[in-house]
């Protein structure tokens, strides 16, 4: 069994060939949504495969969409796990940082009210997410592919939120180097598939690619790979159990 927990099941096309390496290797799939209609063909693909769990969010790519806030609260409830939220000022500049802000600010109030986990996106605005969450210290943040400055990374670490890496490993000796400052316990793992590897410069969209980023933390971490997939999978089934998420 595998946990990817962070991955776009709704980008991929239908009856897509490779989505059966789901269940033929039991991948758990956190799937995060990147808007409504997103959200809404996951749980249309999960409801033929146990183990996709759908997430409710919506991306700061799409931030001006015009969703309003009844709109976004009727799902909220829907969603054991929210993501993906935040902010991103790097490669959505187009995007008035002000919406992007309310809208993040949105999910936080409800995660924090219900103490649930979030998944959450922080290019290129690393700090203003994590002032942002001062503010909002019932919800748990979980970091997703976290690339910016180290500084703020000690703070992540420091408030013992979990984070993500993935496929970035194979290329990036940065990454390497902040899986291997990373505490065990805080440890997940992720492909964000189907798009991130073919974007790096792979060729990799199958969800077994996840088996490839456990290597890779293996290999950076100095560990032997059941090791890693050990504490990867307590990381991954702790959180699931606490949410009431059982498909296993």
């Amino acid at each position: 069994m595998y946990y990817d927990f962070h991955t776009h099941i709704h980008q991929y096309e239908d009856n897509d060939p490779d989505l059966l390496q789901i269940e033929q290797h039991q991948i758990i799939s956190i799937a995060s949504s990147m808007d409504i209609e997103s959200y809404t063909k996951t749980k249309t693909i999960a409801r033929g495969n146990r183990f996709i769990v759908p997430t409710f969010g919506i991306h700061p790519f799409n931030a001006d969409k015009g969703y309003v806030r009844q709109e976004i609260e009727n799902l909220l409830d829907d969603s054991k796990i929210i993501g993906e939220i935040g902010l991103d000022y790097y490669w959505a500049k187009h995007i008035c940082r002000k919406m992007q802000e309310e809208l993040f600010e949105i999910f936080l109030e409800h995660c924090n009210s219900t103490n649930k986990y979030c998944i959450i996106h922080t290019k290129g605005a690393e700090k203003r997410v994590l002032d942002m969450l001062d503010n909002y210290p019932k919800a748990k943040p979980i970091i997703h592919w976290y690339h910016g400055p180290k500084k703020h990374y000690k703070r992540i670490i420091e408030r013992n939120y979990k984070c993500t890496f993935g496929c970035e490993l194979k290329y990036s000796r940065y990454i390497r180097k902040l899986v291997t400052y990373t505490p065990n316990e805080l440890l997940l793992c992720e492909t964000d598939n189907p798009e991130s590897d073919t974007w790096l410069g792979g060729s990799r969209k199958d969800p077994l690619l996840i088996k490839d980023v456990l290597m890779e933390i293996a290999k950076a971490k100095k560990m032997d790979f059941e090791e890693v997939k050990t504490i990867i999978n307590t990381n991954s089934k702790a959180i699931l159990d606490e949410c009431g998420i059982h498909p296993y």
